[in-house]
């Protein structure tokens, strides 16, 4: 195996289901190419049109979808006022009282994966 894709497969095991996201769209993407030249090819292209503008009204439909729920999302976050630099320092001293470690921490160092992305 070449050096490009021992790394890019060393790269791909790092990041864990994100990576299997993006080879299962990298799949699909090219299953689409292979169905559609085939249509192209035997005559299909007006039920391979009117394919894509179905397809072309689900993605505008879940892209308005997904806008509409986040912009709910940031009018209810919005609906609460800010905590008052008082009330700030009483929450922050409430917490550091509550998360003193019961016990000593373990010595053995915790192995991490490095960060692949954003986090949701």
């Amino acid at each position: 195996m070449s050096p490009f894709w021992s790394a890019f497969a060393n790269q791909l095991r790092d990041c864990g289901r994100s990576a299997t996201w993006f080879l299962v769209a990298l799949g699909g993407g090219f299953v689409v190419l292979v169905v559609s030249a085939w249509a192209l090819q035997n005559g299909h292209g007006d039920a391979l049109a009117a394919a894509a503008a179905v397809v072309g009204v689900l993605l505008i439909y879940h892209l308005t979808a997904a806008i509409r729920r986040a912009v709910q999302w940031r009018r209810h976050r919005l609906k609460f006022p800010q905590l008052s630099d008082d009330e700030l320092n009483k929450a922050r001293t409430k917490l550091a009282r509550r998360s003193k470690p019961a016990g000593p921490l373990p010595s053995l160092p915790v192995k991490t994966r490095p960060f692949c992305g954003p986090v949701y």
